[in-house]
């Protein structure tokens, strides 16, 4: 028997749904109080465009969630990155579909912005992710670079995992 997911919608977060997606955010950030969530999801939700934070939302609830930041070129670089953090995606049934309805969304909101590349934090042993990364970066519309973040012990990533993924 095959289950078939309900559609996703992937939509910005508005300040109502914030605590909503703090679990979520706690499989990032283990350690992170509810308190600061609010407070740093509330500054990226008010920069309006140039940062916030994506949910994919099945049903009522959320599956899946990104933050991002529009960071301005420097003097010798002539486009935009956009810059993808926290991602996480967690479904029972369809975490790829999460993921990758996740970084389509990246994708079309980093041309949106004009950007040129996506720069992409993973969470430490989010190999899962990086594969599924892999798989799409042919077909990806703008170069995406991923990095492991720091997992604490001062490397970066899972063991033998490079810090930042060729793609």
């Amino acid at each position: 028997m095959t289950v078939v997911a309900p559609p996703l919608n992937i939509l910005p977060l508005d300040r109502r749904h914030i605590a909503q997606a703090y679990p979520l955010m706690r499989e990032v950030h283990p350690e992170l109080p509810i308190e600061e969530w609010k407070a740093y999801a509330g500054r990226l939700i008010a920069a309006e465009g140039q940062a916030g934070v994506i949910a994919a939302w099945r049903r009522r609830y959320v599956r899946g969630l990104y933050c991002f930041r529009i960071m301005d070129p420097l003097p010798d670089h002539q486009r935009r990155i956009f810059v993808a953090s926290d991602l996480v995606a967690l479904d029972l049934i369809a975490r790829d579909e999460v993921m990758l309805s996740l970084i389509d969304d990246m994708q079309a909101r980093a041309l949106m912005h004009g950007c040129a590349a996506i720069d992409m934090k993973l969470p430490a042993g989010s190999d899962w992710a990086a594969d599924l990364i892999r798989g799409i970066t042919g077909n990806a519309r703008l170069p995406i670079n991923v990095h492991f973040r720091d997992n604490g012990n001062g490397g970066s990533g899972t063991a033998g995992d490079p810090a930042v993924l060729p793609l």
